[in-house]
């Protein structure tokens, strides 16, 4: 098994914890992502998840529709649908492998992996931020999340990316990861 393999499960179990704990009344409620809802930002990850399986699978992507539509009239059932075809098609022989034409570039399934499992779990921890809620990122991820962001630098940052980051005095790894991205972890 490959190590963003590893580190991509990790991140969608840890989602998968957020989402199963929020509250109905919460999902249409602003996330600290500055233009989406909490449902919004679960439709950005889900999106992310049904690419990678249509990917792995030869299946249709996603396509143009907004978040919100990915997302569904019932989020953590349209997510659970998702979670489960993801895990489903990655556990197949060679799936990684695949090609896969990310926001980054052509790359394989396991190169996007590693990137999407730090977008994943930071976007886990929005949701529960507008959940009121602990995402329990690990912290092993975190830290090796916000060193991966460091050293990306200005390349990470831009519109439909994250903004400035926030300054902080903490040794946390969840909070460097968080306020790296922009967000303000307190």
């Amino acid at each position: 098994m490959s190590e963003n393999l590893r580190s991509y499960t990790k991140a969608i179990y840890t989602m998968d914890a957020v989402v199963q704990r929020v509250p109905d009344s919460v999902w249409d409620q602003q996330s600290p992502c500055e233009q989406w809802s909490a449902k919004e930002v679960l439709g950005h990850v889900m999106r992310a998840t049904q690419s990678v399986t249509a990917a792995a699978t030869g299946g249709t992507f996603p396509g143009e529709r907004t978040e919100v539509d990915v997302a569904g009239v019932d989020p953590r059932a349209t997510w659970a649908q998702s979670r489960d075809a993801l895990l489903a098609a990655l556990d197949q022989s060679g799936a990684i492998d695949q090609n896969f034409n990310g926001p980054f570039g052509p790359g394989t399934i396991d190169s996007f992996m590693g990137i999407h499992a730090i977008d994943c779990l930071l976007h886990a921890w929005d949701i529960a931020k507008t959940a009121g809620i602990d995402a329990h990122l690990p912290v092993d991820m975190a830290a090796a999340g916000a060193a991966g962001l460091a050293a990306l630098g200005d390349a990470v940052r831009g519109p439909g990316l994250f903004g400035p980051a926030v300054e902080i005095d903490s040794d946390d790894p969840v909070s460097r990861l968080v306020a790296i991205a922009g967000r303000n972890p307190a």
